[in-house]
């Protein structure tokens, strides 16, 4: 038995293949401690899909909730690696706008068998705790005047030094915890996260299309992973 159940649900902007889809969401949770992610990249930047990969999947698999300068400066390089091949077949242009960088917003959490767990957050992804059906904790961001604003981002940047806030607190037997990136996190936060619960994932595609159909849901890449730690 895992230590965790985990689903990733995940849509495209309308009208986009998931191919096209910038979010990314990766979990560890064969044993204690869990390890679950998500990050947004940027769309206005080169590769940021890639760059949004790299950070999920070296974050779970090695463990580290808040990455230091020399994580990222490993997860910088196996990004290059990881778009190198695609720059040979590009324009010239393709590879000077790569030049300039990839971003995204990310936030992980660890969850610990003891009861504890930790994240860390760059950006406007949420992660929200839920007990019974009820919300127990939204954090980083509350307020949805703050979804539109420029969000901090993790750069492939060399030394550019991300701003990561932290948060730790306590689970329960039962509790769940969804991790969303910030088209999602604001459709939560007007619905109430616990319309997650209902959902899986040809629902959640569903509930997707009628949210953005009614005007309640911003037409983004929409990631939600959901997580439940077994005691």
């Amino acid at each position: 038995m895992s230590a965790a159940d985990v689903e990733v649900w995940s849509v495209p902007k309308s009208g986009h293949a998931e191919h096209e889809n910038e979010d990314a969401g990766a979990a560890a949770s064969a044993d204690w401690p869990v390890h679950a992610a998500v990050a947004d990249g940027a769309t206005e930047a080169a590769f940021s899909r890639a760059w949004a990969r790299e950070l999920v999947q070296h974050a779970v698999s090695a463990g580290v909730v808040a990455p230091s300068e020399s994580d990222l400066q490993v997860w910088r390089a196996a990004w290059r690696d990881r778009i190198a091949p695609r720059l040979e077949m590009r324009p010239w242009y393709v590879a000077a706008k790569a030049e300039e960088g990839a971003y995204a917003t990310y936030l992980h959490m660890q969850c610990r068998a003891s009861g504890e767990w930790k994240a860390a957050c760059v950006g406007d992804c949420v992660l929200f705790q839920l007990r019974g059906d009820a919300l127990h904790l939204a954090w980083p961001e509350t307020d949805l005047d703050a979804f539109d604003h420029r969000p901090a981002l993790i750069s492939t940047t060399p030394n550019s030094v991300p701003d990561v806030r932290t948060e730790h607190g306590t689970w329960r037997p039962g509790d769940r915890f969804l991790l969303a990136t910030d088209a999602a996190a604001a459709w939560l936060l007007r619905v109430g996260p616990a319309e997650a619960l209902l959902w899986g994932a040809r629902s959640f595609e569903d509930a997707v299309a009628s949210a953005r159909a009614a005007g309640r849901l911003r037409n983004d890449d929409t990631t939600i992973l959901l997580l439940t730690p077994h005691q």
